[in-house]
């Protein structure tokens, strides 16, 4: 995922690999802005201009997506809590069992209840952890279509990043 959304990085913001012309070439002393890779303008836009509708894009995506790429977006953290659950549930166990007669018995189910706890948590983590990642992924999905769909009605021919395939 996180590959992903470097790459997605890479192409809108890295240098830019168009040729200029030597209409496009800068003047002495000019500061020259670099145009984003990937962005082409098709009505004789400045490279000045280019960079402002690059940014402005950018922001409208992100308003319109509540996805900021780069900022990433905070994971669920897997449960790392100690073990200890097989530990507490056979004392529990062994305390019922006690009073019931049989304290062996009882944290014998004890630990066989906690270590069970334990195994679930640590499933529900792992699936709470794919649910995030694919919506950030979506998120980051609809922030490229919105920010080429900004470009491209402003006068942009975009190169969309390609997608990798999913894992797995």
């Amino acid at each position: 995922m996180r590959m992903l959304v470097a790459l997605i990085m890479t192409t809108i913001v890295a240098a830019p690999v168009f040729a200029q012309s030597a209409s496009d070439a800068p003047r002495p002393g000019a500061t020259v802005t670099p145009m984003p890779a990937g962005v082409r303008p098709l009505r004789g836009q400045t490279p000045e201009q280019t960079q402002i509708d690059v940014a402005q894009c950018r922001n409208v995506a992100s308003e319109a997506t509540g996805f900021v790429p780069g900022a990433g977006m905070a994971m669920p953290q897997a449960s790392n809590a100690p073990g200890g659950a097989r530990l507490r549930g056979a004392a529990v166990g062994a305390g019922v069992g006690a009073i019931v007669g049989d304290a062996g018995v009882g944290a014998a189910t004890g630990a066989v209840a906690g270590g069970m706890n334990q195994r679930q948590s640590r499933r529900m983590s792992a699936a709470q952890q794919q649910q995030a990642a694919a919506a950030q992924a979506q998120l980051s999905t609809a922030w490229t279509n919105s920010n080429v769909g900004c470009l491209q009605s402003r006068g942009y021919a975009v190169e969309k990043p390609p997608v990798a395939a999913p894992a797995g």
